[in-house]
């Protein structure tokens, strides 16, 4: 027997004890099963090698014969790997782990962004995939440098990228184009205009001429600080800036119902799966349907995510309708005053510039199946407002035009 023949279909070496020994090799003999090298051991003992695949049959010969048999060493060959046909669930494992080492890198199936700060990492994945760089894009469908530049123009506010694609993850990095801070034109001409009417009460003059004082009331749009000042036999002019703080008042009327509808206990409660694959959606059970009068829907994700913070585009989407019976119940003056005030509050804080408010004088009514609040606010408000200059033509300046006076 050739050692390429051993090693192709697998040796086995076993030791046989016997009290006859020469009895024990007969009966091997005439059960046709070859084997070689008959090496002695002791009177009782021998060893013989024979093919890896007959090793049982030898062991069930050795024991019919009244003796008794151990394997000292064994060398499968090829033998191994056909047993392998009779395990067809270890085969699919052996054929999936090589199709995950061979196949699977050249494609992208996790995607990673890191480096922005301001600009959401959604609007910079949407951009990929416009591009086709996306959940099973293969790595050499494109080039890393096209989509680099291609990138920085779909994505305002980028100011380098780079797209590293490596065992089926891609990592974008980019960096954020640093705002230029927006400098003042101190060579423009402004004046400060009230932005609404309003008693001054606190006043901080930066730049210009004050046209007003502490106590004064203006009206909305005002000169209160000018940017020219006309010394006869000069024109001065500058940036004007100031802040200036006024009581001001805020007239506002809100409506609300005095009814509403109130949701009960749960009648029916439905479940619609989905499995989010990339762009593919695909129904897993339940039916989807659109929610009528007295239906809440609420919709879970769950994106699968590996060890590491690696997240693949694949989400369990949970759609469930809770249907309920809905009642009408009146709503009271405390419940809806409450509601009015806020909403007044919020409105009334969101017109202003800067400031607060100080007091809120209200008057509730009840008319025609609706709540009417009147309030009156007074707020401490910020009501410096800077505005342009033009200083041609008809500009009027202590009653004399720029020309004009160029004139003298």
């Amino acid at each position: 027997m050739t050692k390429l023949e051993q090693a192709l279909h697998g040796y086995v070496w076993i030791e046989i004890q016997s009290a006859a020994p020469e009895f024990c090799l007969n009966r091997l003999a005439d059960s046709d099963l070859p084997f070689w090298d008959v090496t002695p051991v002791d009177a009782f003992s021998f060893r013989i090698c024979a093919f890896y695949r007959d090793r049982k049959r030898i062991q069930r010969t050795v024991e019919h014969s009244q003796a008794e048999s151990r394997i000292v060493s064994s060398s499968p060959g090829i033998w191994f790997f056909l047993t392998w046909l009779k395990r067809p669930c270890l085969l699919l494992a052996f054929a999936l782990a090589l199709f995950a080492v061979f196949v699977l890198p050249n494609y992208i199936w996790t995607i990673s962004v890191s480096g922005n700060e301001t600009i959401p990492t959604s609007e910079i994945l949407r951009a990929l995939d416009d591009l086709g760089v996306r959940f099973g894009t293969k790595n050499d469908a494109f080039k890393s440098q096209d989509i680099k530049n291609r990138l920085l123009n779909a994505v305002d506010g980028l100011q380098w990228a780079a797209v590293n694609c490596s065992g089926g993850h891609c990592e974008v990095l980019v960096k954020e184009r640093v705002a230029q801070p927006t400098l003042l034109d101190r060579h423009q001409i402004t004046d400060v205009l009230a932005a609404r009417t309003g008693t001054i009460v606190e006043m901080r003059v930066l730049a210009g001429q004050a046209l007003c004082r502490v106590g004064d009331t203006v009206e909305a749009g005002q000169t209160l600080v000018s940017g020219t000042t006309d010394w006869v036999i000069d024109l001065q002019t500058s940036h004007a800036q100031a802040e200036i703080y006024a009581l001001t008042w805020h007239n506002l009327e809100t409506v609300t119902p005095t009814k509403c509808y109130q949701s009960g206990e749960a009648e029916k409660e439905s479940v619609c799966r989905y499995l989010q694959l990339g762009r593919f959606r695909i129904k897993l059970s339940g039916s989807s349907r659109i929610c009528d009068t007295g239906c809440d829907k609420m919709v879970t994700r769950e994106i699968l995510t590996l060890p590491g913070g690696y997240t693949f585009p694949v989400t369990l989407i949970t759609e469930t309708c809770i249907t309920s019976e809905q009642t009408e119940r009146p709503v009271s003056k405390q419940e809806a005053a409450a509601i009015l005030q806020d909403y007044g509050t919020r409105a009334v804080g969101a017109s202003m510039i800067a400031g607060q408010i100080l007091s809120c004088e209200k008057q509730m009514q009840k008319a025609s199946g609706r709540y009417f609040l009147e309030a009156t606010y007074a707020c401490r408000e910020m009501i410096a407002q800077e505005q342009e200059v033009n200083l041609f033509g008809s500009e009027q300046i202590n009653g004399r035009t720029y020309l004009e006076r160029g004139a003298d």
